[in-house]
């Protein structure tokens, strides 16, 4: 975010957007050896890095909607390779909003609990598909979440009839079942 920058001011959004496409304001903090860059694509567009900086500067096509037709621009350094290494965490973010698990409360640890869970089943999920059984009958990720809740609902559906908390004395290993 450009109003992030106190230490390295690189051009506001207003004044980076009226640039030409391609346009790169590069600023570096130089205590803390970190580079901010504002590029200017179809909006302004802002990276920070302590890896990577402008050059080697690349090219691009984008669409330019002033001339109607794909021109090519200096893509930098930096958004090369963000474009390069992108995919994990977006795909992840992207799966876990498709099936996210929406509960209102109160309580300020509810949605980190629930996003661990959701990482963990995506993660699940990313192994699954590197396996053998899942490269030769794949699930999706819903198909996948689908029968996690199945298991835990069968081996959990026979709530014991005594009140309170049921004492467990097993292992952590025997009570995770083998479908799971």
């Amino acid at each position: 975010m450009s109003n992030c920058t106190e230490r390295c001011p690189v051009m506001i959004p207003k004044v980076l957007a009226k640039k030409h496409q391609g346009f790169c304001d590069c600023q570096l903090d130089q205590s803390a050896d970190v580079r901010v860059v504002g590029w200017n694509n179809n909006r302004p567009l802002y990276l920070t890095s302590n890896v990577h900086g402008v050059s080697p500067v690349g090219v691009c096509t984008r669409w330019s909607s002033s001339e109607k037709k794909k021109v090519t621009v200096q893509l930098p350094h930096l958004v090369e390779k963000y474009k390069q290494y992108m995919g994990g965490i977006d795909r992840m973010d992207q799966n876990i909003a498709n099936y996210r698990v929406d509960v209102r409360s109160k309580k300020w640890w509810w949605p980190v609990f629930v996003f661990c869970v959701e990482t963990d089943i995506h993660n699940a999920w990313k192994i699954y598909r590197k396996t053998e059984q899942g490269r030769e009958d794949p699930l999706d990720f819903l198909e996948l979440r689908r029968s996690t809740v199945k298991t835990y609902v069968v081996k959990y559906a026979d709530k014991s009839k005594n009140a309170g908390r049921p004492k467990n004395g097993k292992k952590i290993n025997k009570r995770v079942p083998d479908a799971v």
